[in-house]
């Protein structure tokens, strides 16, 4: 995010084609995310699992894990995420071996995980948005 603009601005900024051109990096915007289509877990003491417990959404405590189970406000995003989950336990260990590989190398290695992710974003992009 810019140190400019605030969060507010981004948010009305993704609709203004002016403000993307000015703010853009050239990229996806999922080439960034460490893992897609992986939603945020309901960590107990985190502010966002506060708001979620406030909404009324939160189910049984895990507290082998540190979370809480929750429900999505909108059923059509939990329907999505349960086959969103689906692909992600699928295709974990594609991402996270060379994801472990940027860790630890530099140079032509680095890169060559870097792009390997790249194809595993593209292909989980392309999943979404019926994108062949």
């Amino acid at each position: 995010m810019s140190p400019v603009a605030s969060e507010g601005e981004h948010v009305d900024g993704v609709r203004d084609e002016a403000f993307v051109a000015e703010h853009t990096a050239g990229k996806p915007f999922y080439i960034a995310i460490s893992y897609l289509l992986v939603s945020m877990e309901c960590l107990i003491g985190a502010a966002y699992t506060k708001r979620v417990q406030a909404a009324g959404l939160t189910g049984a405590a895990r507290p082998a894990m540190g979370r809480l189970d929750a429900e999505f406000a909108d059923w059509r995003i939990g329907r999505f995420f349960h086959h969103a989950r689906l692909w992600v336990g699928r295709s974990f260990a594609l991402d996270y071996t060379p994801k472990s590989l940027e860790k630890v190398r530099d140079g032509k290695p680095w890169h060559a995980a870097r792009a390997t992710r790249a194809v595993i974003k593209d292909s989980a992009f392309g999943l979404v948005s019926r994108r062949t």
